[in-house]
């Protein structure tokens, strides 16, 4: 049907005797055909209705906005320049004539105009994500990616979902930082029993056209006693708005679990929610493993980011019965100049799952594990304070059951800091 009133305009619009009966046509009747003609791909004589219409009505916007673009779109980008101006003359706050005037000095090849058309929009519509997103475009694409991020923060402070900025961004990270450095230390004190504990860990992450993957060492000293481990981060893009997170681990260590593993699936949602779902293996001394099974929600709203994340682990009790054992926690972060500035507070309940704290100086295993109480409160900071040095620093503070002395606790109180660094 549409391809039938396509041909029906078009034989009346190259038929000479036709154009009168055009001209008896009011100006939304015009309108309205050439926009059939133009978007059919009949951008001449959809012109010719335009410049009918036009003479009827000189004033109406988005008839000459129309006929701009078909200019645009046939590369005569003097005459499109020419019909955007007057349009913007009239009315400096036409979203439609500025947009297409951004196009047109993008496909012009003059990005600086249309960087300054972005510029002027942006004093009308400061909220408005698609002409940051084309700002981001222009400098991303003359390759000044200090102001492409500042626009795509300006975007992550209103969308954090939006999977147009996110594509922009990780196509800045592959183009100018292919990999991350980065080091971390701990430093545990605990109230009573045990002496002070430390860890510290070395990661290298590169991005691939595959997703980012992340390989890294951690150590311990605790009870008077040293260990590593090894372990591998793999995140794989699997589309838009989803990704996945697989991880493994090993270590000879009885600080550390044998074996690691991990995966989850992530996915954003509609109305600014994210959710995922997946699994944690831990392989301990031979015989003794333990499942944990997560999932999370998490949610979008301005400059604040909110979680609530699961851990559902079934063990077996000593007296054979099975049991599931939970763990909860709550996180909100507190973004500022952009994705990697925030401030964060997390609480936690239930058993714990940092593998750091439940387990004796004889080693740890899955029994014991979730059989442990805890809650904890953290506070974090973290902060790209220049182009590529990221920092960062978390206070946290815990009750802690101990595995040597059930229904006793410690107070443990722990401060970490660390760095990365894009290369």
């Amino acid at each position: 049907m549409k391809r039938i009133l396509l041909t029906f305009l078009l034989a009346l619009v190259t038929a000479a005797p036709a154009q009168t009966s055009f001209e008896a046509m009011d100006p939304d009747g015009l309108f309205a055909a050439a926009r059939t003609l133009a978007f059919g791909g009949q951008r001449a004589p959809a012109r010719v209705l335009l410049r009918i219409a036009l003479a009827k009505a000189p004033e109406y916007a988005d008839v000459r906005i129309l006929l701009a673009r078909t200019y645009a779109w046939d590369g005569m980008h003097d005459s499109a320049r020419a019909e955007f101006r007057t349009v913007l003359y009239r009315e400096q706050d036409n979203r439609d004539a500025l947009h297409g005037a951004i196009d047109n000095e993008t496909w012009a090849g003059e990005p600086q105009k249309a960087v300054a058309l972005c510029d002027r929009a942006l004093q009308f519509y400061p909220k408005d994500i698609d002409f940051l997103l084309k700002k981001a475009r222009l400098h991303f694409d003359r390759q000044q990616d200090r102001e492409a991020a500042a626009a795509l923060n300006r975007i992550a402070r209103l969308d954090r979902t939006n999977a147009a900025a996110a594509e922009l961004r990780q196509a800045m990270a592959l183009q100018s930082s292919l990999f991350t450095a980065g080091a971390e230390m701990t430093n545990e004190s605990y109230s009573r029993i045990y002496s002070p504990m430390r860890y510290a860990s070395l990661s290298l992450g590169r991005r691939t056209p595959y997703g980012a993957v992340i390989v890294r060492v951690n150590g311990a000293y605790r009870f008077g006693s040293g260990g590593m481990q090894a372990e591998v981060d793999w995140y794989p893009g699997l589309g838009a708005g989803m990704y996945g997170y697989l991880n493994y681990g090993y270590s000879g260590s009885p600080l550390f679990p044998m074996h690691r593993i991990g995966a989850e699936f992530f996915a954003m949602l509609p109305a600014s929610f994210e959710a995922s779902a997946g699994v944690r293996v831990l392989d301990f001394e031979p015989g003794s493993s333990a499942t944990m099974y997560t999932a999370a929600v998490g949610y979008y709203y301005g400059s604040f980011w909110g979680s609530l994340r699961g851990y559902l682990t079934p063990w077996e009790h000593p007296d054979g019965s099975n049991e599931l054992s939970p763990s909860y926690s709550a996180t909100v972060r507190w973004y500022q100049e952009g994705p990697d500035d925030f401030f964060s507070f997390r609480a936690q309940g239930g058993f714990s799952p940092d593998l750091r704290r439940i387990q004796s100086g004889a080693g740890m295993t899955g029994t014991e594990l979730f059989l442990l109480g805890s809650q904890s409160l953290t506070l974090g900071w973290q902060s790209l304070v220049t182009d590529r040095l990221l920092l960062s620093v978390t206070a946290d503070a815990a009750r802690q059951e101990l595995s040597s002395l059930p229904d006793e606790y410690v107070t443990v109180v722990s401060l970490t800091a660390g760095f990365k660094v894009r290369f």
